[in-house]
């Protein structure tokens, strides 16, 4: 059954999941073990893996691992200590939106580009695949498979939605849906740092920037739910919408100061593979070794290392 509380929810809250999980995937799970190159037929072969697989369960909040998750899987804590009643619901590119309750068996996909186990490269192919997932039952029989549907069962309460960039562009036309049907567009709250944001979503997004890590700490893989949490921590009493969210957020940035800029060595294509072949492992995802290159005093433009990231990888 789906998440549920003692008092109905007032807030709910939407979470990027977490690439680390903290027991193994199995080979069959992964989703760069589908030959399918056309989504339809890829989507439904993923799926036939997880419904037909062996692997055991884990409620997600067990599932996965990292610092993005250990601050995630609390958030609807954070909220209950200010006086309100919150759950959580997990974006996920292999189960899409799930409770956090919700039994998932591990498995690895991703909506980040130039990963092993990527659902696709473009934006037209993610947001295919979101939109896939919300036809699929799920597994949690009855439980809202959309940020529209889940809107839709509560249309009095807030939702709070932070996501990393790939993911916010992948379900932004269930966001757009969902805000459509909104009693009041000041339902919805969005807080994603570290991307552009899709155009039709900018005037639900929280103006959040790098420069807030130095008042929530933490890396900056964390900084989403970092911001969210500090602010659910300090919620009024009062309804948890938009105007309240983006107040917390200016007593934030008051705060804040400047993020130290670190002066990088620039670095050749070729020694750009060269450390990414010497640091490849078969869970290597793009951003990770970028941020071990810049902790390492290197210097290399995010989009160029993702494309140089999967090159490299293909030719293995």
């Amino acid at each position: 059954m789906s998440q549920t509380t003692a008092t109905e929810p007032d807030l709910h809250v939407v979470v990027t999941c977490a690439n680390r999980k903290r027991h193994p995937v199995p080979q069959n799970l992964r989703l760069q073990s589908i030959q399918h190159k056309r989504l339809p037929g890829r989507f439904d072969s993923w799926i036939r893996q997880l419904t037909t697989s062996h692997a055991e369960e884990v409620p997600a909040d067990q599932l996965y691992g990292g610092e993005h998750w250990q601050v995630a899987r609390a958030l609807s804590q954070d909220a209950s200590a200010a006086g309100h009643a919150a759950a959580t619901w997990v974006c996920s590119a292999g189960y899409g939106l799930v409770p956090i309750t919700a039994p998932l068996r591990p498995y690895a996909a991703t909506f980040t580009s130039g990963h092993h186990d990527s659902v696709g490269g473009t934006t037209e192919s993610i947001q295919r695949w979101w939109g896939y997932h919300t036809d699929w039952a799920g597994p949690v029989a009855g439980a809202p498979r959309s940020v529209a549907s889940l809107g839709a069962r509560s249309p009095s309460a807030h939702l709070l939605v932070v996501l990393s960039a790939m993911y916010l562009r992948a379900c932004a036309r269930d966001l757009v849906t969902l805000a459509e049907q909104l009693r009041q567009p000041e339902q919805l709250t969005i807080i994603s740092v570290g991307g552009s944001s899709p155009r039709e979503l900018r005037e639900f997004v929280l103006p959040a920037n790098g420069h807030l890590q130095t008042v929530v700490g933490g890396t900056l893989g964390a900084l989403n739910v970092r911001i969210a949490a500090k602010l659910l921590r300090t919620l009024p009493n009062t309804p948890p919408n938009r105007q309240v969210f983006a107040d917390g957020l200016a007593r934030l940035q008051q705060q804040a100061g400047k993020r130290p800029v670190f002066q990088r060595t620039p670095m050749t294509d070729d020694q750009i593979r060269a450390f990414i072949l010497e640091r490849l492992t078969e869970h290597s995802t793009h951003t990770a070794l970028l941020r071990q290159l810049r902790s390492s005093g290197l210097a290399c433009e995010q989009k160029r290392f993702a494309q140089l990231f999967s090159a490299t990888v293909r030719s293995q």
